[in-house]
């Protein structure tokens, strides 16, 4: 196959993945001959279309390959671990998870992979949840805290799953998972009012998601401008910060004033834009039921500026009512 004729047919196979026509994609990748290209790109993308058509070998032996390429490959170690499993291969599902221990030993992602082979394997319902507890320690994603809420179900431990439950809503507000974990509550213990209104008023609550979430997407979306660098000249001028008094948290009953900015910062970390917004909600939730305060002064500040900027240099860009 000569590169102009790979370059038409890699090119075709992207835009159809992008698309999400993952048949069509297949049916071009399989004219193509995979064992001259080296882009890893291109067969992780490939790989895709075939797992999305549930073909998990075609995509195993396709990231086998962008593996082989790869400079860095922890991260297609733990799809191709992932890929064995769905294919309930439990031998190649070992074997990739080993070769992914040895490339990420710490990575917090190695419980859910050992999660997923005990699965496969039909390890003892203590053992599965053993490992949900570690994880959830690194942790806390919804689906993984609802997986080990219905662990518990299953193992009867009501008072456990009540609790995890409890977190699951209050961290992520709105949601399949936060519907699940309502019903699971709701077997072992009273929901509260304000979670009974989060049934009742379901739609309410999702569509005040919906809005945020978007509001956020176009947020991403709109170009960011660069940062503008803090004055030198006007730090010589400034005196060090009482250490004593540096970042402790508000007294319990005390009201937020315009100078106790650190802890109105609120951090969150997600991959996704859906993710984040349930988890800002909750927290200021949290903080106006703390401090009797409503909705005033937001201002949101990506990861990478803030980053840069540092939490000093960011105080100027936060509103405060």
């Amino acid at each position: 196959m000569d590169k102009y004729t790979y370059n038409i047919k890699a090119e075709k196979i992207q835009k159809l993945v992008k698309k999400g026509d993952y048949q069509a994609a297949v049916k071009i990748a399989e004219t193509v001959d995979w064992e001259e290209v080296h882009s890893v790109r291109v067969l992780t993308i490939t790989a895709a279309a075939y797992e999305r058509i549930r073909d998990y070998k075609g995509a195993i032996e396709l990231l086998q390959m962008a593996y082989d390429e790869s400079a860095v490959g922890k991260r297609i170690l733990y799809k191709l671990t992932g890929l064995a499993i769905a294919d309930r291969d439990v031998e190649l599902a070992q074997k990739y998870y080993e070769m992914y221990l040895q490339e990420a030993p710490d990575d917090n992602g190695r419980y859910l992979l050992r999660y997923l082979l005990a699965e496969l394997k039909g390890e003892s319902l203590d053992k599965r949840i053993a490992i949900l507890e570690t994880y959830r320690k690194y942790e806390f994603e919804e689906e993984w805290a609802l997986r080990l809420a219905q662990l518990y179900d299953e193992a009867g431990m009501g008072d456990a799953c009540a609790r995890i439950c409890d977190e699951i809503v209050l961290w992520f507000g709105v949601g399949e998972y936060v519907d699940e974990a309502l019903k699971l509550k709701a077997k072992y213990a009273p929901l509260s009012a304000q979670q009974q209104d989060r049934i009742d008023n379901r739609e309410y609550y999702e569509q005040r998601y919906q809005e945020v979430a978007a509001e956020y997407r176009e947020m991403d979306e709109a170009e960011e401008e660069p940062a503008e660098e803090e004055d030198e000249e006007e730090r010589e001028g400034e005196e060090p910060e009482d250490e004593e008094n540096s970042g402790g948290a508000a007294p319990e009953n005390a009201q937020p004033g315009k100078d106790d900015w650190r802890d109105r910062i609120i951090l969150v970390e997600a991959d996704s834009v859906e993710k984040a917004v349930p988890k800002v909600l909750a927290a200021l939730n949290a903080y106006h039921e703390k401090y009797g305060t409503t909705m005033s002064g937001l201002t949101r500040i990506p990861a990478v500026k803030f980053n840069k900027l540092g939490v000093e240099a960011s105080k100027p860009h936060f509103e405060f009512p």
